[in-house]
């Protein structure tokens, strides 16, 4: 399923990851009748399956409970507890289903968290500054008092967790190979945030019609000089038709011998070299665009250029490269300390040049000086790196 998405063009991705979760929360799932009546009020009990996974009264009404204490701790009366707790519920049932319709994906797909995953997502989570103060980890025993502290168990903390890894895992391995750039990012970026006022008129094209007086070589002469705006004017639309296959069965009904898989192997192992890739952080400093004149100002440029420097200085001095990316990186990778995604390969069209040209010439673990872009000025630090080279048949026996 996962080679089928990353076979077609992004918009078929895209379509593709979203029919995925549609199809599957309408195939697998269903409700017990009856489930939001008075009965549920009771300790036991099954509101729904997905997939086989029953889903426990017990388990909502833990999860509604849990909701509620957090808006009473904001200082709602008493007295609102019980409408609160019946207003929970249903957005209760509603995340343990989605939850479970997203471990059934996952499971289907192979994919598992690891303990060190989970490690990882301890530190880098807004809670890390307290489980591990100045990159150290507190213990075992003022780690959990400390989630005790907060009202909820290790084992529900974690498994939030977990459950949040999963979700992110199975939304990459779905819309894996759909690139978008930087470009597209800061264009997007804009058009949901950029907010102007503007006055208007509104006029009515009958009587504008009637003033004005055109011939048909003026219109021609006008579309002729405005042609680039009626380009891709009736934009591009696809039919798709996809079907899943269970690979435990596939295989159950396969007649190839291993020596066919190994042929097969040999036959095309270009499919199974893998490229020059690395993993990547970033601080970006954005320098202004050019206006309508193609001038750019260059105050700005030189100020952004300071404080790039600036960080630069820090980094070497020792401070946490992450830490910084948080607090200064001003693009959407912030959040995640300043950290890309997934593998870059060399190569990839979305990557400006001068920023794989900086990247790919440095080793794993080395930080680069300022490296400018028609996006600003960055830092990279490359935290992995992968030559290009063949995958062993024992590794990707499965995939043939």
């Amino acid at each position: 399923m996962i080679k089928l998405l990353q076979s077609g063009g992004k918009a078929t991705k895209y379509f593709l990851g979203g029919l995925l979760f549609i199809v599957s929360a309408s195939m697998v799932t269903y409700l017990i009748p009856g489930f939001m009546s008075d009965s549920t009020a009771s300790a036991s009990g099954t509101v729904a399956s997905v997939a086989g996974q029953n889903i426990q009264i017990a388990e909502v009404q833990t999860l509604a409970q849990r909701r509620v204490q957090a808006m009473m701790r904001q200082g709602y009366p008493d007295f609102y507890r019980q409408m609160l707790m019946k207003q929970s519920v249903p957005g209760a049932i509603n995340e343990l289903m989605q939850n479970a319709e997203i471990r059934y994906e996952a499971d289907r797909l192979g994919l598992r968290i690891s303990d060190q995953e989970l490690q990882d997502a301890l530190r880098n989570s807004p809670d890390g500054q307290f489980f591990f103060p100045e990159g150290k980890w507190v213990g075992q025993e003022k780690y959990e008092q400390m989630i005790k502290n907060a009202q909820m168990t290790v084992e529900f903390y974690e498994q939030s967790l977990r459950q949040g890894l999963l979700r992110d895992k199975l939304f990459t391995a779905i819309t894996a190979g759909a690139d978008v750039t930087p470009a597209e990012l800061q264009k997007a970026y804009k058009e949901q945030n950029v907010k102007i006022k503007f006055d208007y008129a509104v006029l009515n094209s009958t009587d504008l019609e009637k003033q004005i007086k055109y011939t048909d070589a003026e219109l021609k002469g006008f579309f002729t000089a405005h042609q680039a705006q009626y380009q891709n004017s009736n934009p591009e639309k696809r039919q798709v038709r996809y079907f899943v296959f269970d690979r435990k069965q596939a295989e159950a009904n396969s007649t190839y011998t291993p020596s066919d898989l190994l042929q097969y192997y040999d036959a095309h192992k270009d499919q199974f070299r893998t490229q020059d890739r690395i993993k990547v952080r970033h601080i970006l400093i954005k320098t202004p665009v050019a206006d309508k004149d193609g001038k750019v100002d260059e105050k700005a440029v030189a100020a952004a250029k300071t404080k790039a420097l600036d960080l630069l200085k820090q980094l070497k001095n020792g401070a946490d490269f992450a830490e910084l990316a948080k607090k200064n990186s001003e693009d959407s990778t912030a959040a995640a300390g300043g950290e890309f995604q997934g593998w870059i390969v060399k190569g990839d069209p979305g990557i400006q040049p001068e920023f794989e040209s900086a990247a790919f010439t440095m080793g794993k673990g080395q930080m680069s000086d300022l490296v400018q872009t028609s996006f600003g000025f960055h830092i990279i630090r490359v935290d992995d790196k992968e030559e290009s080279h063949q995958k062993p048949y024992t590794d990707v026996k499965d995939e043939v």
